[in-house]
């Protein structure tokens, strides 16, 4: 969909006029998001108000951020009846997904990880406990706003409500609580040298350490090849997978 039906507050038009403007494709939230190129590379992500999803939160994560991690900077974030605006700087780096040595990327996606994690929860204002993420799953299995056509394969074919129940059933008794990234994949793991950033805050919060660990695990399993976790949890630093922990978080975000 081009910018032009997509409403364009007046205060953005400066930053989008003389930029060359490509669409990025991929992501499965919904948005529209567009590589704007002038002086610098920006990034604008334009979300419809009727696809269950708000920019706000990803804004407000950003901002809290700031100073902590390598991550972009919101430069601007409005909204109107139909849809949010979220502008932000890019992240220098090579995407994880196009990272050629698959040694230095496992340690590379294990050390970002780590470093997330240990951020300090004490005042962190962002909440993704179990209790919390279930209220929301529910509240999206009932207004059909789960996408059952973008099952993983071994969930393929199934309805959304069945996959509720198994989370309700199957939910651990115990959370290790640390700050989580929510969508910690290859493709938004950015990596500059020694420096890593990270793109992509949405479904950020204080979470089950297992949430990243079970997301990144997949993203592993398919871009780079299953026989590489074992050593990414030993760089992690995890002896003795909670295997059924992995299989809930990634049946979790069935739901996101």
């Amino acid at each position: 969909m081009g910018l032009k039906m997509l409403k364009i507050p007046d205060e953005l038009y400066k930053f989008v006029d003389k930029s060359k403007i490509t669409p990025v494709l991929g992501g499965k939230s919904g948005a529209h998001v567009y590589l704007l190129e002038n002086k610098e590379r920006l990034y604008l992500k334009i979300m419809p108000k009727n696809m269950g999803f708000s920019l706000k939160k990803e804004a407000d994560v950003l901002g809290w951020l700031n100073g902590k991690l390598i991550v972009p900077e919101v430069l601007h974030f409005s909204g109107n009846a139909d849809f949010e605006y979220l502008l932000m700087t890019g992240v220098k780096g090579i995407s994880a997904e196009n990272f050629f040595d698959k040694k230095t990327l496992i340690q590379k996606l294990a050390q970002g990880l780590k470093i997330i994690h240990s951020i300090d929860i004490t005042n962190c204002p962002f909440d993704n406990r179990l209790d919390l993420k279930l209220k929301e799953a529910k509240y999206r299995v009932e207004n059909n706003l789960v996408d059952e056509d973008n099952f993983d394969n071994e969930h393929a074919g199934l309805k959304a409500g069945d996959l509720f129940k198994k989370l309700l059933d199957t939910k651990p008794k115990n959370e290790d609580l640390v700050f989580t990234h929510g969508d910690y994949t290859l493709p938004n793991i950015l990596i500059d040298n020694d420096k890593i950033g990270f793109i992509d805050w949405s479904n950020a919060g204080i979470c089950d350490r297992y949430q990243g660990l079970a997301l990144a695990f997949r993203s592993i399993e398919r871009h780079i090849g299953k026989e590489w976790a074992e050593l990414f949890f030993k760089e992690y630093g995890v002896y003795g997978v909670d295997w059924e922990k992995i299989e809930y978080f990634m049946l979790l975000d069935e739901f996101f």
